[in-house]
């Protein structure tokens, strides 16, 4: 992917910027003396000099995604810095200097990256991708040992950080939970404990108090499904239980969830953009609350 990141940085100079590609070499090889000593025409040269973790930008957030059935928790990105140094070589200073202030109007114009207007594999980028320009480097403590290292002189160079995103793939799935049945009855505390095949069993263990759970006097319900329009989920939609106070939205897969809700039959009424109202009946407690639109408006 950092190849791509490299061809990309280039179409923003040779394109966006104009450098006429016949007459300007831009380069991405390590700026050595001996680099410089072969060089025969004006050169701009990006140098990777450093790859690390966004600190800032770290989450452990997990996204939720559902299909087929199935509901998966996928961790955000890990956000990761790309470290480049730009600098200019020609024959006289003169040109260096007008020709690395060209360099650094372009790149300073570029605030965020998207994925659109990317090379390669970074078409795929799950986000935009920020950039900071001509800003100090954490990296970077003393510029004349890094050209030290290099063997090389030490010369003007462009501060340029870039943050892509580096999916590690921590994906946790299971089954899609539409209902959620929650007993309430009367229990003695320090009786055996006897339990209904739908009530869970708590504070079980050594030394834990025991209970009794007599018959349930009430059940509610907590239910979920998603709304479709035709096979694709519906993000967005207003969804009411008509004749109470209860009103939902789905979120960007579609799904929706009620909670507390006592058992019976429900008239839902669901409006989303580009569609009449439309009623639909359910049951609770049942094994599917999904809702499938018909028609446009």
């Amino acid at each position: 992917m950092i190849q791509d990141m490299d061809e990309t940085l280039r179409q923003i100079l040779v394109k966006k910027g104009k450098l006429s590609g016949g007459d300007i070499d831009i380069s991405f090889d390590q700026p050595t003396g001996q680099w410089a000593g072969s060089l025969t025409r004006p050169t701009v040269n990006g140098y990777l000099y450093d790859i690390r973790e966004n600190v800032e930008l770290r989450s452990r957030d997990f996204r939720v995604e559902r299909e087929n059935g199935i509901a998966r928790r996928v961790m955000d990105p890990t956000r990761i810095d790309l470290s480049y140094i730009f600098t200019v070589w020609t024959r006289s200073i003169e040109d260096e200097h007008r020709l690395i202030w060209q360099v650094l109007h372009i790149l300073s114009q570029q605030r965020i990256l998207k994925p659109a207007d990317a090379q390669g594999a970074l078409v795929r980028q799950p986000m935009d991708m920020p950039i900071k320009v001509a800003l100090p480097s954490d990296a970077i403590r003393n510029l004349p040992d890094l050209w030290g290292v290099m063997e090389n002189q030490l010369r003007p160079a462009i501060n340029f950080v870039i943050t892509v995103a580096l999916d590690l793939g921590e994906t946790y799935e299971s089954p899609i939970v539409t209902t959620t049945q929650i007993d309430v009855g009367q229990y003695n505390m320090g009786e055996p404990r006897t339990f209904r095949s739908n009530v869970n069993a708590v504070n079980a263990g050594k030394g834990v108090d025991k209970v009794s759970v007599a018959t349930a006097i009430d059940s509610i319900y907590h239910v979920g499904g998603v709304v479709y329009h035709g096979s694709d989920p519906v993000p967005k939609a207003t969804i009411t239980v008509k004749d109470h106070a209860l009103e939902v939205v789905s979120d960007p897969a579609g799904y929706y969830v009620f909670a507390s809700i006592p058992p019976g039959p429900y008239t839902l009424q669901v409006q989303a953009a580009g569609q009449k109202p439309q009623n639909h009946k359910i049951t609770v407690p049942s094994k599917n609350y999904d809702l499938k639109l018909k028609g446009s408006e």
